[in-house]
């Protein structure tokens, strides 16, 4: 008898972005990462505000003297923000939101258009940091009635299911959309950094200084 070596998916094994490079994947997606990329550049734009960017050299060592001029060019701090240095923090920080939107994009999605809870423990309430409970005299089916209606008049969507012990429960939910706010943030923070990524290896800044009642010619 022959046996099929082919298998199906493991229940409960991991995606296939997290086996590979498993490793690099939960370094990028790491807050510590974050805010350590967030402070490193802003404490280093500093010196790219104190430094003046993209001056002669001589303009360098008429104001630090050749020591400082030499650090100053090393580091490549007088065109500090097309510097390969700072164009790896922008990447890392580019990673890093790319793997985290990417790491809890999923589960946000999946709540917001899946809406149908598989068994409801009543305990799992206690947990919650917020509940409450009540007793009323009316019977079950006055007290569902008057549930729905309560969740229809302050505009909640719901739905109803039997719970574990024959009774019926409903699962409501109101303002999921807000749950993506975050993630668009993260994509304007992409284009941002893409943007800011592309124009220092590929963009270009020029000026001409015009006076009055001169003119200013460009070739195109």
């Amino acid at each position: 008898m022959a046996e099929n070596s082919k298998q199906g998916p493991v229940e409960g094994a991991k995606p296939w972005y997290r086996t590979i490079g498993s490793k690099v994947w939960y370094f990028f997606n790491s807050l510590k990462l974050t805010l350590f990329v967030l402070i490193t550049l802003a404490i280093v734009s500093i010196f790219g505000t104190v430094v003046e960017q993209n001056q002669p050299v001589e303009a360098y060592l008429a104001q630090y003297g050749e020591k400082w001029t030499k650090a100053i060019l090393a580091l490549r701090l007088n065109d500090m923000y097309h510097s390969y240095w700072f164009m790896a923090f922008l990447a890392a920080l580019t990673l890093n939101i790319i793997v985290c939107t990417f790491e809890r994009f999923p589960p946000k999605w999946k709540g917001l258009i899946h809406h149908k809870p598989g068994k409801f423990d009543p305990q799992v309430i206690d947990r919650f940091s917020h509940n409450a409970t009540a007793t009323v005299s009316d019977g079950p089916e006055a007290v569902r009635q008057r549930a729905i209606d309560l969740l229809k008049a302050r505009r909640y969507k719901f739905v109803e299911y039997p719970s574990g012990d024959g009774s019926t429960a409903i699962y409501a939910w109101k303002g999921v959309v807000g749950r993506l706010g975050s993630d668009v943030t993260h994509i304007s923070l992409l284009l941002i950094l893409l943007g800011a990524i592309v124009g220092g290896f590929a963009g270009y800044k020029d000026f001409k200084a015009v006076y009055v009642g001169g003119s200013c010619t460009t070739a195109s």
